[in-house]
């Protein structure tokens, strides 16, 4: 499988990953996410696509619209948007 891209800070543009993509609780993305996993502790503004699986961890804030086959939101996340769940 491919690697895990970490991001621990504020960054720009849409992220495009053949893999897992782990936003920490000091994370900002501000654009598009696509990729197998997302595991999100920080804050995505923009739209999130995977092909597998979602995870919101309790501090995670996602502003934008999510596809994903399996999500798991652990309370305390927030999340403002749409899911459309993939078969």
């Amino acid at each position: 499988s491919a690697a895990s891209e970490v991001y621990k800070r504020p960054v720009e543009g849409n992220f495009i990953s053949q893999g897992k993509i782990i936003i920490g609780s000091n994370g900002h993305v501000s654009g598009d996410v696509e990729c197998v996993h997302l595991d999100l502790l920080g804050k995505v503004t923009g739209n999130v696509s995977c092909q597998d699986t979602i995870i919101l961890r309790s501090t995670a804030n996602l502003i934008g619209d999510m596809a994903t086959q399996i999500i798991e939101i652990e309370p305390g996340a927030r999340f403002t948007g749409s899911c459309k769940m993939r078969t």
